[in-house]
């Protein structure tokens, strides 16, 4: 399987750098000769942007490089200079901006030489792909007076075009997992079922990757297709085995292989590469022009069915630059049933018009001088008007759009393709502000907030602005727009039911597209982050999948940046397949380290959509366990212990309310510093401390301070009080910032809390700490946003308050908390599905053990007597001493172990599985302990109190 795609690091690092070199020579070259006045003016004024440039210098430099592939020689000065070729990468307009302009002899050489003549002759067919999937992250800047050119990167700033995404080439151990679970099937069941002509059966499938770029698993599947027709038939009398290998390659490529993207020169390199191993076999580079389509997977009808139910009021929707006016008037002309004046008969549009005027409808333009430019229902009906018409041609084209239907309807016809294979881009449909200035305006781009670079723009288009400002304006604008149309059409356009909604990705859309796109019987296999099972976002998606049975395995690896080279995003991704009619259950693996970690029985599990239901019964997303070990203890504790809060059943039975009490951002104006307090006092009645998450930890509302630090610390740690200064019981820690009291009361009260203290839960975490679930009580003050209250407002009494605060302490419930995490926050829709101990689990003796520990733990400051009166506790605060604190802390982890019903043998494993298990959950906290006490501290009086409680 490892063959199927075979890449040379070091001649992919020699020929990506080779490229970039020949991109600077070139870029700075072509301004640098006097001739070219207007490529040098084009770029000065902005018309030519930055990005506009470099992708027409990708375009020459790969044309070159792919003529040294295909010719098997070195490349020469004709070849870059653009002498007329076969089409595809010659074509002539690829760069327009280039094709009338000179270059001096010198630059040419000097590309050359940087192309690395040998590597080029000697070029795989995947590794031109690989060399420009490794350049998508670079932010090109242009300097047209001084005539340089060069890359963000070369001044020490990263770029961002797919920045963090999967876009980078695919690792081939990857693709060849998923060719295994996805491919490898189908052909296997195809054979099965025409036993007699596997060479048919295997070249009349059909296999797509809609997000294709330069056709790395376009080319794997190829070959692994044309293996199983070598293998399974007879080669033709006299052939060699290679002979054989190339023939049957050609029927594959020729037949079943299709893919679509939108970027013009991925597609061109992936023709271009497929084109290459059909070994020149007498095609023209334009035979795969119908198989390999240029154009948007996620904008365009999937189905035409979509077309009967007419063009969507709220396609007219304004945007930015449009006019309220005249969504107003495309609403009231929708209503009445006339979009316009229709001058004679006019014929029923062609089913390519009547797509791109549906879709179209969503991007026009919604200004008063335009309005008979919009389609209408009517043109689709009664016949589209040619103004209208030619308007959505020209925006088909603009944006590229893809019809599905249209694009490949010998495979939709069919119900869909066999084989889905891909690794789609992972990026927000919203447009990035500061991705889009990177390149552009490193001065915005880089601007200290949001704030400030909202005013950079707005002055792009001032009185005082120069013409090159107004066009980088306008630009951005139209961007905006664009963004904006296409998310419009995501959400109201009908094709995206499941993932058309909240803050969308496009990894998202992509899933359910491959989920429409595959026949029933088919299987897809995608790389994707592993928030499209965990999230709340894509849990519509995810929920659809398991309960229709579509979901054959799961496979999340630890972090996309170890993966893919180039992105320093630590979130997990996954290897999902798919399958039009799943059978069994299917099967999940978390924090995967390599592929063997996917055939080890202890690390995969299978659950059931009942499992899920059980777990997460609000939104229906996966649980991460880490192994199988994990998934059994887990459901045994929720087939025992309800969650925290049942949306879908109506309970919640401590009365559990949330509150965010002060946000950092926009309740700064009622903030003030100790500073701004000095002459008044601030520790007064008038001002409240504003506690934030890094200032407690479990039972320690004292756990950090800003005392006698210079300046915030808006992501470094607080400082940690002495032990000196925990002892002192009059001692509380200093906040950065003070509310007033009469505020923060007033916000306690309306939420309908009625204690003189407060619980908080750290809003930020992950389930690689120590502790992923840290909450505390502490004095009535302000809370930040990162930490948000937790109110129960029925529980029975004070000693049931401090058993829930125990509960939310244990190791138990931080246990199967880390299997929900997937991030760094603990959303409330995370807390809300934690398996708790309802009020009624407790009986009187378990709570004469609980309150006493919970009380001795949480009450060791003055400011907390209110805590402590309430327990009906009228004494001093309790001492602080570390070593009774950890004995205290065991023997509640002990007692919560037991009333969520677990075993001595489930309690071991989740204190330490052993150092041969391939899952730890509590790795950090042993790691701590060893450097600190020599030994796993908590685990020995974990168990020491375990069986103490058992001889009683």
């Amino acid at each position: 399987m490892s063959a199927l795609l075979s890449f040379r690091p070091s001649v992919l690092t020699r020929l990506r750098d080779g490229v970039v070199e020949s991109c600077r020579i070139l870029g700075a070259g072509y301004l640098a000769l006097p001739e070219n006045v207007g490529l040098r003016e084009r770029v000065a004024s902005g018309v030519l942007s930055p990005q506009a440039y470099y992708q027409q210098l990708l375009w020459l430099v790969f044309g070159v490089l792919f003529r040294a592939a295909a010719e098997g020689r070195q490349p020469g000065v004709q070849a870059l200079l653009g002498l007329p070729g076969p089409g595809g990468l010659f074509a002539r307009g690829r760069c327009p901006d280039l094709d009338e302009a000179r270059l001096a002899d010198a630059d040419a050489q000097a590309v050359l030489r940087a192309l690395h003549a040998p590597e080029c002759r000697e070029m795989a067919s995947e590794e031109l792909g690989a060399v420009y999937d490794g350049l998508l992250q670079l932010q090109p800047f242009v300097d047209a007076e001084q005539g340089t050119f060069g890359f963000l990167s070369d001044a020490g700033a990263r770029g961002s075009e797919r920045k963090a995404t999967g876009a980078y080439y695919t690792p081939p151990e990857l693709v060849a997992e998923l060719i295994r679970s996805t491919l490898d099937p189908v052909i296997a069941q195809a054979v099965a079922a025409r036993p007699q002509c596997p060479r048919q059966a295997i070249v009349g499938l059909t296999v797509i990757d809609p997000a294709c770029g330069s056709g790395h698993f376009l080319l794997a599947a190829a070959r692994r297709m044309a293996a199983e027709i070598v293998r399974l038939t007879p080669p033709v009398r006299g052939a060699s085995p290679e002979q054989a290998r190339s023939q049957a390659l050609h029927e594959v490529i020729s037949n079943a292989i299709h893919g679509a993207d939108k970027n013009p020169l991925a597609v061109e390199l992936c023709r271009a590469a497929l084109w290459l191993e059909l070994g020149n076999a007498g095609a023209p580079l334009s035979a795969l022009d119908a198989q390999i389509q240029c154009g948007d997977a996620l904008i365009g009808l999937r189905d035409p069915a979509v077309l009967a139910g007419g063009i969507p009021v709220d396609a007219y929707k304004a945007l930015t630059g449009d006019e309220p006016a005249a969504e107003r008037e495309l609403r009231r002309r929708a209503g009445s049933g006339r979009g316009g004046s229709t001058p004679g008969v006019l014929a029923k549009p062609a089913p390519a018009d009547a797509a791109d005027l549906y879709v179209a409808a969503f991007f026009l333009p919604k200004r008063l001088g335009t309005l008979d430019l919009i389609p209408h229902n009517c043109d689709l009906t009664d016949g589209a008007r040619p103004a209208v018409l030619a308007a959505a041609r020209h925006t088909a084209a603009q944006h590229g759009f893809l019809h599905w239907h249209l694009a490949f309807p010998a495979a939709m016809a069919r119900g869909g393709f066999d084989v889905v294979l891909t690794n789609p881009p992972w990026e927000k449909l919203k447009l990035q502000e500061q991705e889009f200035f990177a390149s552009r305006s490193p001065a915005i781009a880089g601007a200290r907030h949001k704030a400030a670079r909202e005013q950079l723009i707005e002055r792009l288009g001032g009185d005082n602005a120069s013409a090159a400002d107004r066009l980088l304006r306008d630009a951005f604008v139209q961007a905006k727009r664009t963004a904006e149309a296409a998310s419009l059409f995501i959400r109201k356009g009908g094709r995206f039911p499941l993932t058309g909604n909240g803050d969308v990705n496009t990894y998202a859309l992509f899933a359910e597209t491959v989920l429409s796109l595959l026949r029933p019987g088919g299987r897809a296999g995608l790389i994707l982050p592993t928030g499209i099972a965990t999230d709340d976002s894509t849990k519509r998606f995810f929920t659809h999948i398991t309960n229709e049975r579509q979901l054959i395995s799961l496979y999340s690896f630890y972090e996309i940046r170890r993966w893919f080279p180039g992105t320093e995003d630590r979130k997990p991704f996954a290897l999902l397949t798919l399958g039009g009619h799943a059978t069994g259950e299917p099967v999940y693996g978390f924090e995967i380290d390599n592929i063997a970690d996917v055939a080890d029985h202890r690390r995969v599990f299978s659950l059931a959509p009942s499992d899920i239901r059980l777990i997460n019964p609000n939104t229906g997303t996966c649980p991460l366990f880490r192994s199988k070990a994990d998934a059994e203890i887990t459901k045994g504790i929720y087939a025992r212990v309800p969650v925290l809060i049942d949306k879908q059943a109506g309970t919640n039975p401590w009365g559990i309310r949330f509150l965010r009490m002060f946000d950092m951002s926009g309740d700064s104006g009622l903030f003030r510093t100790a500073a701004q307090l000095a002459p008044a006092g601030a520790r007064g009645e008038r001002w409240l401390p504003l506690y934030e998450a890094k200032m407690i930890h479990q039972f320690d509302h004292r756990f950090g301070t800003f005392a006698g630090l210079p300046g915030r610390p808006n992501y470094a740690p607080v400082a940690r009080p002495t032990d000196a200064e925990l002892a002192d019981p009059a001692y509380d820690p200093d906040p950065w910032y003070w509310v007033p009291a009469e505020e923060a009361k007033g916000r306690i009260a309306a939420a309908g809390w009625g204690y003189d203290w407060l619980f908080g839960l750290r809003s930020i975490t992950n389930a690689a700490a120590e502790r992923t679930v840290i909450g505390t009580a502490f004095p009535v003050a302000g809370a930040g946003n990162s930490l948000p209250l937790l109110l129960p407002l029925k529980a029975p009494s004070p000693r049931h308050l401090a058993g829930l605060i125990g509960n939310l302490s244990a190791l138990i419930l931080d246990f199967h908390a880390r299997q929900k995490v997937g991030g760094i926050n603990l959303n409330f829709f995370i807390i809300e599905q934690l398996a708790v101990l309802p009020p009624d689990a407790y009986t009187e003796e378990d709570l004469a053990f609980i309150v006493p520990r919970v009380l001795e733990l949480t009450y060791t400051s003055e400011s907390m007597r209110p805590f402590a009166r309430a327990l009906g506790c009228a004494r001093a605060p309790f001492a602080w001493h570390p070593g009774r604190r950890a004995l205290l802390r065991a023997e509640l982890d002990a007692r919560y172990a037991r009333l969520y019903g677990l075993t001595l043998d489930q309690l071991r494993y989740i204190l330490d599985p052993g150092p041969d298990y391939p899952s730890q959950t509590f790795r950090v906290l042993k790691e701590n302990e060893l450097k600190q006490f020599g030994e796993h501290r908590t685990q020995r009086l974990v168990l020491e109190a375990w069986h103490r409680c058992a001889c009683r």
